[in-house]
């Protein structure tokens, strides 16, 4: 596993020093070189990263698991290369490098006292609140369907080169009360009729829903989000699920380093390389102060002096004015309270791990992790529907019934 993330590593240096800067102000401006001091110094920490996360990546068992697995190639990976082909902000790469090492050791020692299961026990039990969930978020994600299909135009356009103007008609469509609910409505209800639902019709309605509202939203990560819940739901039947998700990362990022091929780049730009120019910009520009949620929902408790929420701010200097640049979990809470940051994070993912360690319905905590990979937990726990998956999941888990037999991977959990 220590040759893969080494081999992911170098295609993602490879990607950020020659490709990424092929898409202009959405690529990186490479301003360092290979073989330099930031260039060795990336490797170092990332191999002291990649050494303390081994006990942890031999242990991995369930989609939990491979959601902080992804996390970490999807974070801490693009972090080091930016930072030397970037010349990031240090202290933002050593506060991220910090806190994986933290995180992914602490996972490992909390699995000696509170250990999870091996894989998909057929013998796991099902809630008896699965099947009301399921009328019930049906019932719920027909209503908002309605609703779409009545008042919004939407076009049979599946071109991605069309998204982002689709992206701001459907927000500009959204009203206050509704905005809620259409947030949750893949993450949480779509999600849970997919890979929970006993029932073929109600799995097709979640899948034809999700697509539905990617022509309506324009936003890609919906369909990402639902083929990457399938993967790990399958991978969590076989016992050596870690290295084929490593390489599975370590072949796409090669090819798309390696071949010339626009769409495969601008996939791996736009959803590992840019979030993170995009932190190491946050870290920069709001470089010695401590932003602490003043423009956001601790606006009462401390002030804040910018016109205008930072991802505006960052998207209007650094970007296109009107952009949106959203930041990723670790980029955000360090703007916002430092290192003291850390603590809160890790008692988050630890805490999240404890709670839940044996469980069929583990997957549907998977849209809460993958979404902090370009969002802020609060925003997450909160817009992306966290709280409502983690109470979901709490609701099932506390009222099991019987264990029956799993017929198939993307079958009810």
């Amino acid at each position: 596993m220590l040759a893969l993330l080494v081999l992911t590593k170098a295609a993602l240096d490879y990607f950020a020093f020659h490709v990424s800067g092929v898409y202009g102000i959405y690529g990186i401006d490479v301003r360092g070189d290979w073989f330099t001091s930031r260039y060795f110094l990336s490797w170092l920490v990332s191999l002291a990263v990649f050494i303390s996360a081994l006990p942890y990546l031999s242990i991995c068992r369930d989609e939990i698991d491979f959601a902080v697995v992804f996390l970490v190639v999807a974070t801490f990976l693009p972090s080091a290369s930016v930072f030397w082909a970037a010349e990031g902000d240090g202290e933002f790469f050593a506060f991220g490098a910090v806190f994986w090492v933290a995180c992914l050791l602490l996972l490992y020692l909390v699995s000696w006292v509170a250990p999870w299961a091996e894989g998909l026990d057929p013998k796991l039990p099902v809630s008896r609140m699965q099947a009301p969930l399921s009328a019930l978020y049906a019932v719920v994600l027909a209503l908002l369907l309605v609703n779409l299909l009545r008042s919004y135009s939407i076009g049979l356009d599946f071109g991605f080169d069309t998204v982002y103007q689709r992206r701001k008609e459907f927000v500009a469509w959204l009203s206050g009360g509704w905005t809620y609910l259409y947030a949750w409505a893949v993450y949480v209800f779509a999600a849970y009729l997919v890979f929970v639902s006993r029932s073929k019709p109600l799995k097709l309605f979640g899948l034809g829903y999700t697509l539905v509202f990617f022509l309506a939203a324009g936003d890609k990560v919906y369909l990402f989000l639902i083929a990457l819940m399938a993967v790990f739901r399958v991978l969590r039947h076989y016992g050596r699920a870690v290295p084929l998700l490593l390489s599975g990362f370590a072949v796409l990022f090669a090819l798309a380093a390696m071949l010339d091929s626009l769409w495969l780049g601008f996939i791996v730009n736009r959803f590992v390389i840019l979030p993170l120019d995009i932190a190491y910009r946050y870290a920069s520009h709001f470089a010695g102060e401590h932003l602490m949620y003043g423009y956001s929902f601790l606006s009462g408790f401390f002030p804040y002096r910018y016109d205008g929420a930072p991802s505006q701010i960052i998207g209007d200097i650094y970007y296109k004015r009107g952009d949106g640049a959203n930041v990723n979990f670790l980029a955000d809470a360090y703007v916002n309270l430092g290192w003291l940051a850390l603590p809160a994070l890790l008692t988050f993912f630890i805490g999240l791990r404890v709670v839940f360690r044996n469980s069929r319905y583990l997957v549907l905590l998977c849209p809460l992790l993958v979404q902090l990979m370009n969002a802020p937990l609060p925003t997450v726990l909160l817009t992306g529907g966290g709280i409502l998956m983690i109470v979901g999941c709490l609701l099932l888990l506390r009222s099991n019934q019987q264990p029956v037999a799993v017929p198939h991977p993307l079958s009810a959990q």
